[in-house]
């Protein structure tokens, strides 16, 4: 439980600065690399469990290591489903 608190106070830090667009990015401009860790955070603060959230991280590695960095309005159906 320390480290979920933990990871939700690093969180809002991360929040606070600058450089954190999350939501200001235009259409397909954001690409994966900021993506994937803005929705991880965004599910850590939600409170899923750290199982989740670690199993998350996983699958989402594993994807861009397989699709490659690129704007999240680019990737096509086959990329999100592969068959």
């Amino acid at each position: 439980m320390v480290f979920c608190l933990a990871r939700r106070w690093e969180i809002g830090k991360i929040s606070k600065t600058e450089d954190f667009d999350m939501n200001h990015s235009p259409s397909g401009s954001l690409f994966l690399v900021k993506a994937i860790p803005g929705f991880i955070n965004y599910k850590t603060a939600e409170g899923l469990a750290l199982r989740t959230i670690d199993s998350h991280e996983r699958l989402f590695s594993k994807w861009l290591e397989h699709i490659g960095d690129q704007g999240i309005g680019k990737i096509t159906a086959q990329e999100w489903w592969p068959i």
